[in-house]
């Protein structure tokens, strides 16, 4: 074949390649002799950039590559058969060292298929089968730590007695069904059945501020134990857990972005008897793999998180994987210590497993916040019910929490902007975060509203709004046009610097010092009171009135202002729309276009991979066709 096609390909308008993409063609065109080859392989790049391990090929095939109809990629029989024959495709070979990798039509990246292949491996080598436990003493410490069994607590008691010593334990669930409540008890229950009560606990999370807040979340979780459980066993195993210190899993791990690589690994394993990874649905396919390749063969792996938000920035959907690897199956009665839980909570107690995963996944349904209109619509956003979204925000009943916006333009846009935070009467929506009498306080406020974006770019992107916001607090509050370090600008780390102890998503304030003169304030963790660094000495951030939504995970804010772009188009999603809505704790304001919201709730992020399948199955498909 002609390089024709490739160049009409490559050269498509609207075709959505970055520069890395069409680099993979050419390189591979040069190197492959073969125009069909590149072409497998500007898909499967393009695929990764959407976040995808791999590309089925045959789903491709004979479509248009853009909506006008012309070019279309080729028909498969004829670029099968040329992907078959070449030798930089491992069609069938199993040869560690071609670029391209296509298993039953799925086109890989030879990376990704490494790291999917080396994840499937490590986690089936992980699992391990439920230990015998002492039943009367196992259900007196569960009813201890959760009270006595009822349908309530049942799914929370089964996920602490469920993840002891099983290697590798998925505790999944949406807003207000108290994950992180259930790990501190199970960490209490962890240590408390360890010898003498030893063992080496690490908690970490993806980013700065998600670490930040599972060690607040458990902070806050010690007291009211404290108040309860007897002394003796509890205390000292109480002021283990207190001085735990989250941190970022690149940290955990020794990250070195300058050589690409980590400190910890197979050869190097962590120290951690039991690791515990919060929000981990933002963790891609690469980073997951690192971690449990880092974890000695016997510590034990707990992954928290809610499957139904967004997937990680980078390639993979490996949480959302596992739990749909695991299907229905429940957790050993030998696991349960108490009475199985009421039909609809929690997985049964002694459901026979089908699959490798077969209770090392459990399902939280039991809300416990208090019930309320933001818990109904996260609800109905994860379920994709437009009509139970729009009612629940047309009820005028909802209007001091829950708000909807008609966005169609820019000029709309400003306009919503200009009344939300110079409004004729009352407050506006920054007033607290530039009115703080002191850091503190603005670092309080800090957590009290933020603007969210689907976009980083364009005119509803993150960078314009937050330069709209500014110049709209520069003059409602008189702030001189030319000083960047005003009292009340919020920063958002973008760039980590280990040394200042700021991770990337880290957010701070600038307030003046004891001296007058402006300083960039960050809380710290373990320290009632925040610290101090010179402007000057901040690695690369940026004003951060508005966040992406991505940029957000992780984080809760009392009132969320939640930006779509005035258009359906790339970016949306259920996923997307499901994280935002659940970043508000007590107000959310949707802002979109005409049938952007419906768009997005229609909208699902389809990430292609084979982790699923493969966990799901009774033998590895590394060399399957």
């Amino acid at each position: 074949m002609s390089s024709a096609l490739l160049e009409a390909i490559l050269r498509a308008p609207g075709a959505p390649w970055r520069a890395l993409d069409r680099h993979v063609a050419r390189w591979l065109e040069a190197h492959s002799g073969e125009p069909l080859v590149a072409l497998a392989g500007l898909a499967a790049a393009a695929a990764e950039a959407a976040g995808s391990a791999c590309i089925h090929l045959p789903a491709l095939a004979a479509r248009p590559v853009v909506g006008d109809g012309t070019p279309a990629w080729p028909d498969w029989p004829r670029w099968q058969a040329a992907l078959a024959a070449n030798d930089w495709v491992d069609a069938d070979t199993a040869d560690p060292v071609r670029p391209l990798v296509l298993r039953a039509g799925d086109c890989y990246l030879r990376r990704n298929f490494d790291h999917e292949t080396r994840l499937v491996a490590a986690i089936r080598a992980r699992l391990r089968s439920a230990p015998a436990q002492d039943e009367p003493s196992l259900r007196a410490d569960l009813d201890a730590l959760f009270g006595s069994p009822g349908a309530a607590v049942d799914g929370q008691r089964l996920a602490a007695a469920a993840a002891l010593s099983r290697g590798l334990f998925v505790l999944t669930g949406g807003p207000g069904t108290g994950k992180t409540s259930t790990v501190l008890r199970l960490l209490l229950l962890w240590l408390r059945r360890r010898d003498a009560g030893g063992g080496r606990i690490a908690l970490a999370a993806p980013t700065g501020k998600a670490a930040q807040r599972l060690g607040e979340t458990l902070a806050q979780g010690l007291a009211p134990l404290r108040a309860r459980l007897p002394a003796q066993p509890w205390a000292p195993l109480l002021d283990a857990i207190a001085a735990l210190q989250p941190q970022t899993l690149h940290a955990l791990l020794g990250a070195r972005p300058d050589l690409d690589t980590y400190t910890a690994g197979p050869d190097a394993p962590l120290a951690a008897d039991l690791l515990v990874v919060d929000e981990a649905s933002m963790v891609d396919l690469a980073l997951m793999r690192r971690t449990l390749e880092a974890l000695r063969a016997d510590a034990d792996l707990v992954l928290l998180g809610d499957a139904g938000q967004l997937a990680s920035v980078e390639a993979g959907s490996v949480l959302a994987d596992l739990v749909s690897a695991a299907g229905d199956d429940g957790i050993p009665a030998s696991c349960s210590g108490s009475q199985p839980p009421a039909p609809g909570d929690a997985p049964t107690a002694g459901a026979t497993g089908t699959t490798p995963l077969a209770g090392h996944v459990l399902r939280l349904h039991t809300v416990w916040r208090a019930s309320g209109v933001l818990l109904d619509l996260a609800a109905a956003i994860r379920a994709g019910d437009a009509a139970r979204v729009q009612a629940l925000a047309a009820d005028p009943a909802h209007a001091g929490v829950l708000r909807t916006a008609t966005v169609t333009d820019t000029a709309a846009l400003a306009r919503a902007l200009r009344d939300a935070i110079d409004p004729p009467h009352g407050a506006g929506l920054f007033d607290d975060l530039l009115q703080a009498a002191s850091p503190a306080a603005a670092l309080t406020a800090l957590r009290g509203t933020c603007v969210l974006t689907a976009l980083r770019l364009g005119a509803f992107g993150q960078r314009a709004i937050n330069r709209l916001i500014e110049t709209l607090l520069r003059r409602r509050f008189g702030l001189d046009a030319d000083d960047p370090w005003y009292a009340g600008r919020p920063l958002l780390i973008t760039a980590g610097e280990r040394s200042l102890g700021l991770v990337n998503g880290d957010l701070g304030v600038v307030h003046a010092g004891g001296d007058g003169l402006p300083r960039a304030w960050f809380e710290s963790a373990g320290n009632p009171e925040p610290r101090a660094l010179a402007p000057l000495a901040l690695p690369a951030h940026e004003t951060a009135y508005a966040m992406t939504v991505h940029k957000s995970q992780g984080s809760e804010f009392e009132r969320v202002v939640l930006v779509l772009p005035a258009q359906p188009g790339r970016g949306l999603s259920r996923e997307l729309l499901y994280t935002g809505a659940t970043r508000a704790r007590r107000r959310l304001e949707l802002w979109a276009g005409d049938g952007v919201l419906e768009a997005a709730l229609h909208m699902r992020m389809q990430r292609a991979s084979r982790l699923a399948e493969r966990l799901r199955a009774d033998v590895d498909m590394g060399a399957d066709r």
